[in-house]
């Protein structure tokens, strides 16, 4: 049996493999959202991003079978060593290859969720059938949910979606939720606003990330909104 020393070996020459394979990492560049004001995100950050809005941020992972290595900067000495050729043409036609490799899942949040993980609502939940749909299931669309076919690096389809736009517009704008780099929540501000739900989402958003998400996964600690013509905003 292989020591952690072996396996880790293993897990790198694996990894250079893929990458060496310069069709392979030009076919499975996609994009991924992520905070500037993490800590975390240092060397992250050192490689291409793009400002979206407030602090978040977009960069660049290849995809591989088990898992993704984003594009830093410290990997660019290794493309250009590797292939000659720095990582320019390698970003092109990223949001094509985003859907392709992984799909938009968009809907009710509780619903979206459970059918990604091939449950029923009310198991996910662990309650009972009849509870879910006397006292939760009317109230399933006030929350809806963006997030890819994998639940994985899937915020960055809150920029790409047709069906957020509509939503958006639908609502008279929505409030977008950033509750992980996997997924954005969205609320219509015509419920917002008849309910006050989002009087303290900065609040709300901060002791969440604190008490529920992996500092490493942490998408922002604000709250966004997204008007009727789909232009994302940051809510001061």
């Amino acid at each position: 049996m292989a020591n952690d020393n072996e396996k880790n070996t293993l897990t790198q020459d694996y990894v250079k493999g893929l990458i060496t394979d310069y069709d392979f990492a030009r076919s499975h560049i996609i994009t991924a959202l992520i905070s500037k004001e993490r800590k975390e995100n240092e060397e992250r950050l050192t490689g291409p991003y793009t400002t979206v809005c407030g602090d978040i941020v977009m960069g660049y992972r290849i995809l591989l079978e088990k898992s993704s290595v984003y594009i830093t900067g410290q990997l660019d000495r290794f493309y250009e060593n590797l292939w000659g050729r720095d990582k320019t043409y390698l970003l092109y036609g990223q949001a094509e290859i985003n859907t392709a490799l992984m799909p938009e899942a968009f809907g009710p949040m509780l619903p979206t969720i459970a059918k990604l993980e091939n449950k029923e609502v009310w198991e996910m939940l662990h309650i009972s059938e009849a509870f879910y749909k006397e006292f939760l299931e009317e109230a399933e669309s006030d929350i809806m949910v963006v997030t890819n076919s994998l639940m994985t690096y899937g915020a960055i389809k809150v920029l790409y979606s047709q069906n957020v736009k509509d939503f958006a517009k639908e609502h008279g704008g929505c409030y977008v939720i950033p509750s992980s780099i996997h997924e954005c929540l969205l609320i219509g501000k015509d419920h917002a606003d008849e309910t006050g739900c989002m009087t303290d989402g900065d609040e709300m958003i901060r002791e969440v990330n604190r008490r529920e998400v992996r500092p490493e996964e942490v998408l922002s600690d604000h709250l966004f909104f997204m008007d009727e013509n789909g232009n994302l905003l940051f809510v001061k």
